[in-house]
């Protein structure tokens, strides 16, 4: 009788370790979802708002007609508040332009699509979120963590030419390359 007990105990003991191991598999799951979920919602948020932010900034810095005088002045700044964290997870901003130059390389006789267009990057750890803006002739520069972040609109002689830029966060050097041989 006594060995009965034992086995029926262990047997017990291993379904409802099993059980517990599948509930706790099945509660990590959705959170898992639900984390991923949160911050795909979060990442089309930022985005459209740093777009709007970007957008707005263009249409009134391309109707100031000040040109600068030396290398470069800033036409406008605004700071824009974002959460640090989303779904837990730090994450940083980039832009990302699309001068002339990638429209020149080859890999392998084919062309990546994915950077011939002015882009906002949302970077977190593990995932990375990548939104087209709307066709706008100017650039974009740098990356900044979140939070407060500054976004200057600066126009700057090249050569002969004045060119308008965006950056993120506080720059001081502008790179310009217009062909690569």
């Amino acid at each position: 009788m006594k060995g009965n007990t034992i086995i029926t105990f262990t047997i017990i003991f291993f379904l409802g370790l099993v059980f517990l191991s599948s509930i706790i598999f099945i509660s990590y799951n959705y959170y898992k979802k639900y984390q991923n979920s949160l911050r795909d919602q979060a990442a089309n948020q930022l985005s459209y708002k740093i777009i709007s932010e970007i957008t707005d900034m263009y249409f009134i810095g391309s109707k100031i007609s000040n040109k600068p005088l030396n290398d470069s002045m800033i036409i406008l700044e605004k700071k824009i508040k974002l959460p640090e964290k989303i779904a837990g997870e730090t994450y940083y901003i980039e832009g990302i332009s699309s001068t002339g130059l990638w429209n020149n390389i080859k890999i392998n006789d084919t062309y990546d699509e994915k950077i011939f267009a002015n882009k906002i990057g949302i970077i977190f750890a593990n995932k990375n979120y990548y939104f087209d803006l709307p066709n706008m002739q100017i650039n974009l520069a740098g990356k900044v963590k979140a939070g407060e972040i500054k976004i200057s609109y600066v126009r700057y002689r090249y050569g002969n030419e004045i060119k308008n830029i965006i950056f993120f966060g506080e720059n001081d050097v502008i790179i310009d390359i217009e062909k690569l041989e």
